[in-house]
């Protein structure tokens, strides 16, 4: 086991590696000056240039990549330029707001996934069958922005249960800050929960029709034996791996969450730091979070290879998954659930027409420029309002705007 962790955290080095090396160019790429920024509307150019000069950012591109790298492995990621402060004391700062608001989405994410799907894989073909998996529909199809401003609209703004926004510490006020946490980690968890549903429910009918389990049947244990302890112990197996999935989603969708709902969490800082140019300080804390994320994968692999070890089924007369990981002149080699996992995901057709879909968006996004010649914010009082057809593929709005080209642009990040 020890040797596998130390494997996979030596094969971890490359990726952080990489993100770094991702992050720094991209960041280059960006418009904008953060000495500009620095140095405010009123200054000159020559001291916009001074500024530029103690950051270091007149220095050749490889450079100032060496220079990073040197510091990485000193321990140093640098001071963040607007802040004036260490870039891992920052982050530290903010990080365990999302920690918590991440944990408290995970704690719901499984306790409505599992017993959703569980329940489902129970009742197959059921009323609750289908219950269940119109939830798990609608979470995965409902953003997590739109579910925030529903709720907002609707248990605060209606009800007045739940403030709109802001954030309590849990060590100042545990109930205020289940209050204040409450909404964001509801709109985090149901996308995950919908997701955790439909792998549990899949996974959970697959294993119920195995032979050991009609075989702990006829012995005559009780049901929720066969279930939890039996079914569901190996149906954790591959549902393992999609938690470590989720545990990454939650934490990358918390940066929308955050903004949302005013939250002071890494979200938040990272997305000022990378509108402001703090190039430090996104490359620092892109890392630690990639760093963290990385170290929640390897724990879920060992996780992973424990369940492995200890999923024996001696009480049904199965022989213990040791002994047939053993024999591989007996028994097929088998194959990682993550691959299992997509081929399911990729025969299911609502899948793979969503993946089409965003594929198509996406497309759209990038050929924006191609794909359509009107400025989406070009202005044409004596066209305003005009029907779909001829030039106007969607027709216009009220200003005379082509709707078309501002679906199209208004998919794209220029």
């Amino acid at each position: 086991m020890i040797g596998v962790a130390l494997r996979r955290i030596g094969s971890a080095v490359p990726v952080l590696l990489l993100v770094s090396l991702i992050t720094f160019g991209m960041m280059r790429l960006i418009p904008g000056d953060p000495a500009a920024a620095i140095a405010g509307l009123s200054a000159t150019q020559r001291e916009i240039e001074q500024i530029r000069a103690d950051l270091g950012l007149n220095e050749p591109f490889l450079v100032q990549l060496l220079r990073w790298y040197g510091g990485l492995l000193q321990g140093d990621l640098g001071r963040s330029i607007l802040m004036g402060k260490g870039v891992v004391a920052v982050t530290f700062e903010r990080l365990p707001v999302t920690l918590g608001l991440s944990a408290y989405a995970l704690v719901l994410t499984l306790a409505i996934g599992l017993l959703a799907g569980i329940l489902a894989a129970l009742r197959q073909n059921t009323l609750i069958d289908q219950l269940a998996m119109m939830f798990a529909m609608i979470g995965i199809s409902v953003p997590s922005f739109f579910l925030g401003l529903l709720m907002i609209i609707l248990f605060s703004v209606r009800l007045g249960w739940l403030p709109t926004g802001g954030y309590i510490p849990f060590g100042e006020d545990p109930w205020g800050w289940f209050r204040s946490a409450t909404m964001p980690a509801i709109s985090l968890a149901l996308l995950q929960a919908g997701l955790l549903a439909r792998i549990t429910r899949s996974t959970m009918l697959e294993v119920m029709r195995q032979d050991y389990i009609r075989t702990a049947r006829a012995k005559g244990l009780p049901g929720r034996q066969v279930v939890f302890k039996h079914a569901l112990a190996n149906a954790m197996i591959p549902i393992t791996t999609v938690i470590g999935i989720i545990i990454s989603l939650l934490l990358s969708g918390a940066v929308v969450t955050e903004a949302l709902f005013s939250i002071p969490g890494i979200g938040g800082l990272l997305t000022q730091a990378v509108l402001n140019r703090d190039y430090p300080l996104v490359q620092g804390g892109l890392l630690l979070v990639t760093a963290f994320l990385v170290l929640v994968n390897i724990g879920i692999d060992m996780l992973y290879a424990g369940s492995i070890r200890g999923c024996a089924m001696s009480e049904t007369g199965a022989l213990p998954l040791e002994a047939t990981l053993a024999a591989p002149e007996t028994e097929p080699r088998r194959r990682h659930p993550a691959w299992a996992t997509l081929r399911r995901l990729f025969r299911h057709r609502l899948f793979v027409t969503g993946l089409v879909l965003f594929g198509i968006i996406a497309f759209m996004a990038a050929a924006a420029p191609w794909i359509t010649d009107a400025n989406p914010n070009r202005l044409s009082m004596r066209n305003k309002f005009q029907p779909p057809g001829g030039d106007w593929v969607f027709g216009t709005d009220n200003f005379g705007r082509s709707l078309w080209s501002r679906v199209v642009w208004g998919r794209s990040s220029r």
